[in-house]
């Protein structure tokens, strides 16, 4: 059968307004292309639930909040989506390739569709990262190691997720490593250049959380400002959330500004970016990190932590930006002050290449590569 004539479903929790594009461009490629979703929005995104032309079906759902904590020290809370009508709107579309978002309950009806339904074929998509499954219960894994036994390929966001899945049973030919994109043409769109103040400018971009080690990094800024007295610094952050008082309250010296934007809609980033010379991203853990595409599309260098999936296979140390352990404080340290001691003319250079990274990991890229596992999943035997 050939993909154009493929119905094909994804089961995910919602549709963030970032993978719209490349949704949109899978749906131009199948017969029919079916989003369940366990719910519109969940309560701590403030994005619209605006699908962008996708169909997409509302799921009957339970959903509960617990508290996820992480073995680096932080805890979050994090929506647990319980969709207990999947297995019916499954029979009721009949897709002949199932998409289904991680390894929970929704999956584990797509199993059960999987084997009722012979010709039918299941994708895994697992948005996952070695470091953000370091959690995991004993029960979580043995749920996973079932799951894997049915399904015919899965798909995660790059080596690091490829690593994870390695130690479950299946085949190492089923596994794909797909990156995760939007649509970066208004990024790419707006002009490289910095001057002045814009130059060295540091942003941060998403929810002021603990796991993003805010104000760790503003306290090495701090830090730098005060043994650099006739250099002044500034960071913007774009984004709210529960570290933002504790930012506000931080005891500063005169050479550091911090500004805050608060939420923004998402049209109104690039020009931000576009004020801006550098972003930091220093999460304890990301399974991916749009805002490096972002970023690097629009110019801006990156200062990443390894734990998040899109620096390791983004940023370049000195090309397109610079790399660090999230635990590694001296090397966060080394980071800012490589990136504060270069000029312009330098940093110009990395700019250039920073855009040219990332310039052909589009929407319909990222589309053809997902088609690409679900006509491997048609014709796996």
């Amino acid at each position: 059968m050939a993909s154009g004539e493929l119905r094909v479903v994804l089961l995910t929790n919602f549709i963030p307004p970032y993978r719209i594009p490349v949704f949109q461009a899978l749906q131009r490629r199948v017969k029919q292309f079916r989003v369940l979703i366990s719910t519109r929005m969940e309560g701590d995104r403030d994005w619209d639930a605006d699908a962008g032309g996708i169909d997409v079906v509302p799921q009957r759902s339970i959903t509960w909040n617990r508290t996820l904590n992480h073995p680096s020290g932080f805890s979050e809370p994090n929506y647990i989506h319980f969709p207990y009508d999947t297995l019916t709107q499954l029979i009721r579309f009949r897709p002949d390739v199932v998409v289904s978002g991680e390894f929970g309950f929704r999956t584990l009806n797509a199993v059960l569709y999987r084997r009722l339904f012979r010709k039918s074929r299941l994708v895994v998509w697992a948005t996952i990262s070695e470091d953000t499954e370091r959690y995991r219960s004993r029960l979580h894994l043995a749920i996973r190691s079932f799951i894997v036994r049915g399904v015919d390929a899965i798909m995660t966001n790059g080596a690091s997720g490829i690593r994870y899945l390695e130690k479950f049973p299946i085949a190492r030919h089923r596994l794909f490593a797909v990156g995760q994109t939007t649509d970066i043409r208004a990024f790419a769109s707006v002009n490289a250049g910095r001057e002045g103040a814009a130059a060295h400018r540091i942003i941060y971009s998403g929810r002021l959380i603990a796991r993003k080690q805010l104000t760790t990094f503003v306290g090495i800024l701090n830090e730098w400002c005060r043994q650099n007295p006739l250099r002044a610094v500034e960071m913007w952050f774009v984004g709210d959330g529960p570290e933002r008082q504790k930012l506000e309250k931080m005891d500063l010296v005169p050479g550091l500004m911090l500004k805050f934007f608060g939420s923004v809609t998402y049209s109104e980033l690039p020009a931000i970016y576009e004020q801006c010379g550098a972003m930091i991203v220093a999460t304890f853990a990301d399974e991916w990190g749009l805002v490096v595409n972002e970023a690097l599309a629009a110019g801006v260098v990156v200062l990443g932590s390894v734990y998040s999936q899109a620096v390791q296979e983004l940023v370049i140390d000195g090309e397109n930006g610079w790399v660090f352990r999230a635990e590694d404080i001296e090397g966060m340290r080394r980071a800012v002050s490589r990136f504060l001691a270069l000029d312009e003319t330098s940093l110009a250079a990395m700019r250039e290449k920073a855009r040219a990274s990332v310039a052909q990991l589009t929407p319909e890229c990222v589309a053809d590569k997902m088609l690409a596992v679900i006509e491997f999943a048609r014709n796996v035997r």
